[in-house]
């Protein structure tokens, strides 16, 4: 379990950094260039996830799931011929994705648009300048997503940690200085940085090996295409596919008033998911050796330790939201704080999905996310249709809400009976009150003093209520302290001491 905890700290980090510069570069754009640039921004951030999702074929997927299995053979060769094969084939559609992006381009080009780098918020779906940024994204963020597929399988958590550091540190910089002196166009070449740290990993480490074996080829097969498919239905429904909809009949201010309340949702869940991504291999290794109460209880615990960090950072960023989103992105984003309540809070439900996804990804079983796309697909796609267009932004923040904890249950009822592995309902509600507490201790500080000055104080009371609430609902079990004490013992002398304390 110590190994778990190193592996899941490192990736926490790794994912976490990307995940912080994103943010980050957000909050310049929104700062230097203003809610419609910042739209714009975001609008190519979609495009690119979108275009990734379709174009990756379930690949870095397949190497966090099969790398730790085919290095349990001990036979390095085998590994790298694995990565080899798979890289081979993603490149290939990668770089047919990339070139119909650049072909587009160039047609906007042939058509008389110049070649610029002063890229307007009104006009930017014809400027050529934005569709090869667009392309060069694709380019090193799918190098960058294999990459963290490779050295997920490889279980290298310490070196991807440093690798997305880097990568964050660069993303920020650029961001920076190209929104300062080249406007959107500087802003928007952000996205084309995060992608090349990792890609140069990519250059020392792609080596020749053994050939696939014919058995593991189709199971590799089957495993990505299912994947794949399930990837490309969560493309329409969790991949910001409002933006489409809010872009076309709101304009670029509307996207970037909705990006606020996700990057608020993503900052709140995205640091206790880090954890989580260490769990695939481990469970893939105790499924594959039939160990089955044993995986059953990691997934328990998962959930459970999840749903002790995700609940009260989602409460806590919707209580605080009122005071938040005005003070770091400035006063005309405003009208993004109703949305990004409802955001939040509902990712806080969905968040547990995590764990049921690396579940069923384990197990192999990953079909019921197909079933589970098409449905929210085509509720995405309906309200973008008929709601979105007469509502706005309120209504995909409705739409994205309902859908996601309707998906949750599905996933948690899903895994309980067809894989016979119970999520822990009743702590986790016992979780869920003890967080409510948080919010409502915070949001109560702030409607008393409704001044940014309140915000740490509303934060801190609203950790130290969390506290009291655990135990007052029995959160925390007699096997928590006992990896209390673990942990403890490990640390240096004061820090040992004041875990052991607190274990008591």
């Amino acid at each position: 379990m110590s190994g778990l905890a190193r592996q899941s700290a490192a990736n926490a980090i790794a994912t976490g950094s990307v995940l912080i510069s994103g943010a980050l570069s957000t909050i310049v754009v929104a700062r230097l260039l203003g809610p419609a640039d910042l739209g714009v921004v975001t609008y190519a951030a979609w495009i690119v996830s979108i275009i990734l999702m379709v174009a990756d074929l379930g690949i870095p997927g397949a190497l966090a799931r099969y790398l730790p299995e085919v290095r349990g053979s001990g036979d390095p060769r085998a590994c790298h011929g694995l990565a080899l094969t798979l890289y081979k084939r993603f490149i290939l559609v990668v770089g047919l994705a990339a070139s119909a992006v650049t072909g587009y381009a160039l047609w906007q080009l042939a058509e008389g648009r110049s070649l610029s780098l002063g890229i307007a918020a009104d006009s930017f779906k014809t400027a050529p300048g934005f569709w090869l940024i667009v392309a060069a994204a694709i380019v090193t963020q799918s190098s960058s997503a294999f990459t963290i597929g490779l050295l997920r399988g490889y279980q290298a958590f310490g070196r991807m940690a440093r690798i997305m550091l880097i990568a964050a540190a660069a993303q920020i910089g650029v961001t920076v200085l190209g929104a300062a002196t080249l406007g959107l166009a500087g802003a928007l070449s952000a996205a084309i940085i995060v992608g090349l740290a990792p890609s140069l990993f990519l250059l020392r480490e792609l080596r020749g090996g053994s050939p696939v074996a014919p058995e593991l080829r189709g199971r590799l097969v089957r495993y990505c295409g299912a994947t794949w498919l399930a990837y490309l239905l969560t493309a329409v429904t969790w991949a910001r596919t409002e933006i489409l909809f809010l872009e076309r009949s709101w304009g670029s201010e509307a996207v970037a008033f909705f990006s606020v309340g996700l990057t608020l949702a993503n900052l709140a869940v995205q640091a206790p998911l880090l954890l989580t991504g260490p769990l695939l291999p481990v469970l893939a290794q105790n499924i594959a050796a039939k160990q089955h109460a044993v995986a059953v209880e990691i997934y328990r615990t998962g959930m459970r330790y999840l749903a002790m960090l995700v609940f009260p950072a989602c409460f806590g960023v919707a209580a605080i939201a009122s005071v938040f989103v005005p003070l770091v992105y400035g006063p005309a984003f405003a009208k993004a704080v109703a949305p990004a309540v409802m955001l939040v809070v509902a990712a806080a439900f969905y968040a547990l999905t995590a764990v049921t996804q690396i579940y069923m990804n384990a197990a192999e079983r990953n079909r019921f996310n197909i079933l589970v796309g098409v449905v929210g697909a085509a509720s995405i796609i309906a309200s973008g249709l008929i709601i979105i267009p007469a509502h706005g932004l309120m209504a995909a923040a409705a739409t994205r809400t309902t859908v996601q904890i309707l998906t949750a249950a599905a996933s948690l009822w899903y895994v309980h009976h067809h894989l016979h592995a119970p999520a822990p309902l009743g702590q986790i509600a016992r979780i869920v009150c003890a967080a409510a507490l948080c919010g409502l201790a915070a949001f109560a500080l702030l409607r008393a003093f409704p001044s940014p000055a309140a915000l740490v104080p509303a934060i801190v009371t609203g950790m130290l209520v969390y506290g009291l609430g655990l135990k007052l609902f029995g959160c925390i079990l007699p096997q928590d302290m006992e990896r209390l004490r673990a942990i403890g013992a490990r640390l240096p002398a004061p820090l040992s001491g004041a875990v052991s304390g607190t274990s008591k």
